[in-house]
């Protein structure tokens, strides 16, 4: 009887499974006919394009989730393609099928209709109110109206104690349309202030998997990189909220999204000390199956990590017919310099050799104060690399022709030049970045 009942369930999930519907947008947009079109999901910095068609002469068509993305609960894209004119329709997906229809030729919010989905005019409706709230604290704002601005600070506040209270997805997604545009759970003047309501918001309260689906990803992101490292300053404080970001998100695939995004940001900026402040959460985490692409920075030439040494490939061994190596050292210890300067670089690139230029002015104090200058070339040709070395005033430069696929370009996890780094007398990483304050 046990066996029996065991074999029926299976034949009935499998009969369930393989009945199940795909997630569906039932479409009539009469005076559209002819005209092609794509269907956009969010998923984090990636619109994910999940549907292609052209409207028929009915006007009556439907959109489909694609089940390995049903069922779908966030924001969606509608997009009119192949005419001057555009058009389209951003809607909210509330992870069940339902159907739009507008028959005027000039779709508006009055005349689009939802059936099964009453969401997306609630989110129009806070939207307004919180735009129009906005608007009006800039105003006063601007005229010094001190009444004013009291007035609306309070229905700022009173709206997002409510989209908090609420905490559905079209109250969070407001919200997270607010923090785009610069503001907290609070209206407030001084940028600093703003900016650690902001960072405080997104530490505590945003909803990462909503985020996720909202379309807003990308500029949420900027905006804390922005508040905890362009305003507040912080390293501290950006280490404990990533701490507790990384507490709070559950999803691994969400989790190593966001790490990627961080660490690709954090190089473009310039900012890679930060990268050692958060390398420690990420690894340890254990959502994140592979360390490549930009999460490679998180385990390789981090702050606080051990600088490997560098390696080179000098001829063949008359016996093995291998390429010999030559490795160099990048511990100091018992040496005449206490500290290295390491400074990955390209010839044709001017960033490069403005900083090259800089070290090269400022050599005779670098040296001086017990610092070596070691310089790796991400050179494809012998001829470039030697065209420039004549100007560097120290001897320790190299090249092995392979550029960013070079070894030690790998073991450091350098995708961009220049990246240079302060190691100490110990061979550990004090600092790395797009450049070093002397």
């Amino acid at each position: 009887m046990y066996k029996t009942i065991i074999l029926f369930s299976l034949v009935f999930s499998c009969l369930f499974s393989c009945t199940q519907k795909t997630q569906t947008i039932s479409m009539y947009f009469p005076h559209f006919t002819g005209k092609k079109y794509d269907f956009i999901i969010f998923q984090g910095g990636h619109p994910k394009t999940i549907y292609q068609g052209t409207i028929p002469q009915d006007g009556k068509f439907v959109l489909t989730i694609p089940k390995e993305y049903a069922p779908y609960t966030g924001m969606s894209r509608w997009l009119i393609t192949g005419t001057t004119e555009g058009g389209g329709l951003d809607m909210f997906i509330p992870g069940t099928d339902f159907s739009v229809s507008c028959e005027s030729s000039q779709p508006n919010e009055s005349n689009i209709i939802y059936a099964d989905n009453g969401k997306n005019k609630e989110f129009n409706r806070l939207y307004s109110s919180s735009n129009d709230i906005l608007e009006r604290y800039r105003q006063a704002l601007s005229s010094a109206a001190t009444d004013e601005l009291g007035k609306q600070k309070e229905a700022y506040a009173s709206l997002s104690k409510g989209l908090s209270a609420q905490g559905d997805y079209i109250s969070q997604l407001t919200q997270i349309c607010n923090v785009e545009a610069g503001f907290g759970t609070h209206l407030l003047e001084k940028e600093h202030e703003r900016a650690a309501n902001v960072a405080d918001f997104i530490r505590d309260q945003l909803n990462w998997e909503t985020l996720y689906t909202s379309g807003h990803w990308n500029a949420v992101i900027d905006s804390w990189l922005y508040s905890r490292i362009d305003v507040l300053k912080d390293p501290t404080r950006f280490t404990s909220d990533f701490q507790k970001i990384a507490s709070r998100i559950k999803s691994p695939l969400i989790f190593t999204e966001l790490a990627q995004d961080i660490a690709s940001r954090l190089v473009q900026r310039g900012d890679d000390d930060y990268i050692g402040y958060i390398a420690k959460t990420v690894v340890s985490s254990g959502k994140i199956t592979a360390f490549d692409g930009p999460l490679a920075f998180y385990i390789k030439g981090t702050v606080g990590s051990v600088a490997p040494d560098l390696v080179f490939k000098t001829g063949t061994s008359s016996k093995s017919n291998k390429m010999k190596k030559r490795t160099i050292s990048i511990n100091a210890s018992g040496k005449d310099f206490v500290r290295t300067i390491l400074i990955f670089y390209q010839s044709d690139d001017p960033n490069s050799m403005e900083t090259l230029k800089q070290l090269s002015t400022k050599y005779k104090t670098i040296k001086a104060s017990g610092t070596r200058v070691i310089a790796l070339s991400a050179d494809s040709e012998e001829k470039i690399f030697n065209s420039k070395i004549h100007s560097f005033p120290w001897l320790d430069t190299y090249c092995d022709y392979q550029g960013v696929k070079g070894e030690n370009f790998q073991s450091y996890g350098i995708t961009g030049v220049p990246t240079l780094f302060l190691i100490d007398a110990e061979g550990k990483i004090l600092s790395r970045g797009g450049s070093i304050n002397f």
